[in-house]
């Protein structure tokens, strides 16, 4: 009977201390997968973000004019030899860009995950441009853009 007593109270801590590695397993699990999430998204922001000033910064570039204010406030124009470009922000879900000939795109379409733009602010010095802008995902992970645009010769 002893022997019983003692294969039971074994049996007993064998089965706590294996429920403890079992869920700090699981817990180390469930903090990496979010860990990673987090990681993804930001990613994917960054990417997002360096594509729209990518396009701006391809304008800008090669323009011989650079203005403020070409579409309504928070707007910011490049004339080059291909004609008149605006980037302006009309609204949290879109971030046009208005292109010669009176075409715009919204430089947030084509994204995997839906995207909002806040705080687009655009100011010019001589033919340097410097843009500002926040993207965020409907997880609610922000990132915020700002750099400094020139003409290049």
């Amino acid at each position: 009977m002893n022997e019983r007593v003692s294969t039971l109270l074994e049996l007993l801590v064998t089965l706590v201390v294996g429920s403890v590695v079992l869920l700090g397993a699981g817990s180390f699990y469930v903090a990496t997968s979010r860990a990673s999430r987090q990681d993804s998204a930001q990613t994917f922001l960054q990417r997002q973000g360096v594509l729209i000033l990518e396009e701006m910064a391809r304008q800008i570039r090669s323009a011989t004019s650079v203005a403020t204010n070409c579409n309504g406030a928070n707007s910011l124009q490049a004339i080059n030899t291909s004609g008149t470009f605006c980037f302006y922000q009309p609204d949290s879900t879109h971030f046009n860009e208005g292109r010669p000939g009176g075409g715009t795109a919204n430089l947030l379409t084509g994204s995997a995950v839906p995207l909002t733009v806040s705080t687009f602010v655009p100011t010019v010095s001589g033919t340097v441009a410097t843009v500002s802008f926040q993207l965020q995902d409907t997880a609610q992970n922000s990132m915020t853009f700002t750099t400094a645009l020139g003409h290049r010769n």
